[in-house]
């Protein structure tokens, strides 16, 4: 082994080697994720009221 060469952290497996199955699998999990995300982002800022918070301002 090179010494001198940076280590590389082990790489996550390449579509290549992953059966269709897995790669299904790691797709819809990516897209729930997201779709986590945009829906979390969507409640802040969709109130009743059209606002982007509850309304409760120290006005």
């Amino acid at each position: 082994m090179n010494e001198d060469l940076p280590q590389k952290p082990p790489a996550k497996p390449s579509s290549a080697r992953m059966s269709r199955k897995e790669r299904l699998a790691q797709e819809l999990r990516a897209n729930l994720k997201r779709r986590k995300a945009a829906t979390r982002r969507h409640k802040w800022t969709d109130g009743d009221d059209g606002e982007t918070s509850s309304g409760n301002h120290d006005d």
